[in-house]
Formats: C-alpha cells, sequence, structure tokens
C-alpha cells in the first residue's frame, strides 16, 4: 500500500495480520467493504493501518474501512501519483502494457494544475519538457515496481507448483499402494491360520485350484433371477462383462476371512479397499460355491475304510464304531414372528439357537452333519429327522450322550447305541458303571474335539443374522467341509492285514 506509507512518511511501519477466528471472516470482509475481498480465507492478510492499535486488540479487535493514512492531508505531487498510477495500472490490464500518450498527460496536468485552488498558474503548469521528464520517471518507477511484483508472482508460482506436485505424489504413493490380499499374508503359514483358519498356504492353494475352474464362469449372486444358468455357463465359455476388482484368489480369501472371524463386511469391504456390496455379493456366491464344490469331504465312510483308521482308545468296543454323534447350536437373532421365536429358543442355552446334528469317526473327521432345526427341538427329534439313521448299517455302532435316548430308532436298524449309564433316584454309580462311564466320555470326547474345531470358525458361534437364514446349511457344511482338510489329533493305527 504506497498510497498509504507516503502520506504516513517513509518512517510508518505497516504489517499486515490475518484474522485470527474463523468465525470473523465475514465480518472483517463486510467491514473492509472491498470488492476483491467479498470472501475471507486463513491467508487473507489486512494492513496495521486498518486497526485502531495497529493491530487486532481485544478492545479493538476489528479493522476499519477507512485508512488512517487518508486522515492525512495529500501533496499535490502525491495525488500526481495516486492518479497517474491508476490510469497507468487501468491501461495495463487492458492492453498489457503502459499507455504513453499525450491525453494522459493532459489529463494528468489538469487533475495537477486543479489539485490546489491556492496556487498560481505560472507555478502550477510546468513546462512540456518537464511533464515529458516527470512522467517518464513514473513510468520507470512504476515499471520497476510491477517488475519487483511479476518476480515475487513467479517465486508464488512456483511455490504453487512444488506443493501441487508434493500433493500429486502423496494421491500416487497412496493409490499405488498394494491393497490388502493374498500376496499381503501367502508368505507367513501363521498368517494364513490366523486369517483363514487354515494352517499353510499350500492347503490354502490346494483348495483354491480344486474350486478355480468352475470360480471363473460362476453367476454372482444378486438376486432370484440371477440364479438361473447363463449362456455363458451353459456354453461354458469366459465371462463376459468388466474386469472383477478382485482376484478370485481374494475372493476366496474374503470368504474365509468371514467364516473364520465372522466380521461384518464393512471392515472387509476396508480392508480389501471396494464396496461393502461387493464384499456381501462374493460372500454369498462363494459360500454356495464351495458347499457344492466340496460335498465330497464331508461322506459316510464304508466299514473297511473305518478299519484301516481305528484308533486304540474304540478297541473295547470291537471294530464296528462307525460314528460318535452330538449336537451342537449356534447363536442366532430373535425373530419378531412370535411362532418363529418359539421355535427358534432353547431352553437348555436360554437363547434363540440353530441346531445341528454333528457326527465324527472314530478317526476323528466329520461325516455327517444336518440341515439346521431349530433350538427347541430335542436330541431325538434331530435324529429322527436328520437322515442319519439311513447311513447306518446292520451291525454298526454309535457312541452318544445322555440325551440320546431313542435307543429303539437304533435297534430298528439292528445298531447299537452307546450311551453313559443313568444314574437312578436314590442309588449311587457302582464301581463298574463308573469304569464305564469313563470309558464312554473318553471315547466320545473326539466329537466334541471336531466340534471344537467346527467352532474355531467364529461364525458358528454367532449370532447369525436373519437375513442369512437361507444360508445357514452351507454354512455349516462348508465349515465342516474346512475341517476336515486339517491333520487329524487321535493317534491312529493302521491296519496291518
Amino acid at each position: 500500500m504506497p498510497h498509504v506509507k507516503e502520506n504516513l512518511g517513509d518512517a510508518a511501519i505497516i504489517k499486515f495480520h490475518t484474522c485470527p477466528k474463523t468465525s470473523w471472516y465475514k465480518k472483517w470482509a463486510d467491514l473492509l467493504h472491498r470488492q476483491n475481498l467479498s470472501k475471507f480465507t486463513s491467508s487473507t492478510l489486512v494492513c496495521s493501518n486498518h486497526f485502531e492499535y495497529g493491530q487486532p486488540r481485544p478492545k479493538s479487535p476489528h479493522p476499519s474501512m477507512y485508512l488512517e493514512g487518508y486522515s492525512v492531508k495529500p501533496e499535490v505531487k502525491c495525488k500526481e501519483k495516486r492518479v497517474v498510477y491508476r490510469r497507468i495500472a487501468q491501461s495495463d490490464k487492458i492492453k498489457g502494457k503502459f499507455r504513453r500518450k499525450g491525453d494522459e498527460q493532459e489529463s494528468t496536468g489538469n487533475v495537477e494544475s486543479n489539485s490546489d485552488p491556492k496556487i498560481d498558474d505560472t507555478t502550477s503548469q510546468p513546462s512540456t519538457t518537464n511533464t515529458e521528464t516527470t512522467h517518464m520517471s513514473e513510468d520507470e518507477e512504476y515499471e520497476s515496481e510491477i517488475l519487483k511484483l511479476k518476480i515475487k508472482l513467479q517465486e508464488k508460482e512456483k511455490e504453487n507448483e512444488e506443493l501441487i506436485s508434493e500433493k500429486n505424489k502423496i494421491i500416487m504413493d497412496l493409490t499405488s499402494k498394494p491393497n490388502f490380499g493374498i500376496n499381503s499374508i501367502k508368505k507367513s503359514d501363521e498368517l494364513v491360520k490366523v486369517y483363514t483358519g487354515l494352517p499353510t498356504y499350500a492347503l490354502f492353494n490346494w483348495l483354491f485350484e480344486e474350486v478355480k475352474e468352475p470360480a471363473k464362469n460362476m453367476n454372482y449372486f444378486r438376486g432370484e433371477k440371477s440364479s438361473t444358468d447363463k449362456y455363458y455357463q451353459v456354453n461354458d465359455k469366459n465371462k463376459p462383462g468388466p474386469k472383477r476388482k478382485l482376484c478370485l484368489e481374494d475372493e476366496l480369501l474374503i470368504t474365509l476371512i468371514k467364516l473364520r472371524h465372522n466380521v461384518n463386511i464393512e471392515f472387509i469391504a476396508g480392508l480389501f479397499n471396494v464396496s461393502a456390496s461387493l464384499i456381501s455379493v462374493t460372500i454369498t456366491t462363494w459360500i454356495s460355491l464351495l458347499a457344492l464344490e466340496l460335498k465330497p469331504l464331508i461322506y459316510w465312510p464304508s466299514q473297511d475304510m473305518l478299519k484301516r483308521y481305528y484308533p486304540e482308545c474304540f478297541k473295547r468296543y470291537g471294530e464296528n464304531v462307525c460314528a460318535i454323534i452330538d449336537a451342537s447350536e449356534v447363536q442366532t437373532e430373535r425373530p419378531s414372528m412370535t411362532s418363529t421365536n418359539s421355535v427358534l429358543y432353547s431352553n437348555y442355552k436360554q437363547r434363540h439357537t440353530f441346531k445341528v446334528l454333528v457326527a465324527c469317526t472314530p478317526g476323528e473327521s466329520i461325516s455327517f452333519i444336518s440341515e439346521a432345526a431349530g433350538g427347541d427341538m430335542s436330541d431325538v427329534e434331530m435324529v429322527r429327522r436328520s437322515g442319519i439313521l439311513e447311513n447306518l448299517k446292520k451291525g454298526d455302532k454309535v457312541l452318544a450322550d445322555k440325551g440320546f435316548t431313542d435307543i429303539d430308532d437304533f435297534l430298528m436298524k439292528e445298531v447299537e447305541l452307546i450311551i453313559p449309564e443313568f444314574k437312578r433316584k436314590d442309588e449311587q454309580f457302582s464301581l463298574a458303571q463308573n469304569v464305564y462311564n469313563a470309558d464312554v466320555s473318553n471315547a466320545r470326547i473326539h466329537v466334541e474335539r471336531a466340534i471344537g474345531r467346527w467352532k474355531n470358525y467364529k461364525i458358528t458361534r454367532g449370532p447369525i443374522p436373519l437375513t442369512m437364514i437361507d444360508m445357514v446349511d452351507k454354512i455349516f457344511f462348508v465349515v465342516g467341509a474346512l475341517v476336515n482338510l486339517m491333520g487329524i489329533l487321535v493317534p491312529i493305527q493302521k491296519d496291518k492285514v
């Protein structure tokens, strides 16, 4: 603000201040009433000459519209410079250079001559030569000033370019950073086990290779219409359309993470940097695919296969123990309908649950998983409705706990049901009964260990949302198949015959 400096003198100290509070921005803009200051920002500077105390003070924190320098009566020369400056500046905006015409000189001279009526004509009107010299010196002065401003502008532009370059570099680093995926954990079997439940990456890779071919052309579930076969599936062609945002390995990883940790889909979406809807569609589709492709991993073995892998602890019951059965309950959300509420409520667990019957072989592999039922169903009813009796043959033996009292159902199949002895009223177990119960418990503990592995996938602990009721059977089956991929815990003696 050179005109303020000239009015106040060379000794004047001019400083610039920013608005200390964002809530004052609008008020300061209204008080200053400048066309080019309609919007205040944190970088807007206000001359100290606008403040009563030279800067914002508690008693006078806001600026004034009028400059303090204007209160001093300007001299003729100062006024002439101000007029010439404005004319030149206006010309510079229009043509990009200074105008040096006689009409400007005449206009400047008229303003100078009329600025002070006390000066007589002979003194106030200089000669033509002096006027041209004065105007040339003023032109040079303003050219020098503009040159300095241009230099400062170039410096600011350079700083802006550097800031933009740095910002773009940060954006590139963020966008080029690889997202989480199987490549992030495949070098560590420990991380693979943490995220998927599978003990090694080699096992994960084997599982992927088994389902890779059908996964290439699978139709992602997006409602009832998506359940019908598409032309490219019927004709065994590649799936058309845009490329998937996630590779097939990462989609399998997402599904296993959901089964292993039962975290919400928004968390997984943030982990893989995709939308939650894509995660939901991926999990629903892959669970259906795995339930279909992994069906051979859960089967009822023959007597010959059971005899090849028969632990020592079952020898006391002969070699015909084909299964150890138990029921497991998984918590779910409370339904709003009264009829459904009563079906799902478990008196044993005192909450709403899904109930499923699990059978495992003496070698501790899961051989049967029933469809889910309501928590109010008894163990006896579960056996009758699950269809497990159809897998039993004459001479088979089945171990169970005290809840399975349906001995007659097994006798009809000529199958022996081995359960612990019941304690009668006012009687105590004999030594033989205690030993027998201990032997049965030690043998059937293996089904508890198998269910324990099954429960390591936290989705089988619940709570399972009611929106996934149609997926419950598939989820339980897929988790059982994944458990069978793990190592055997029971010591096994192979039949040498």
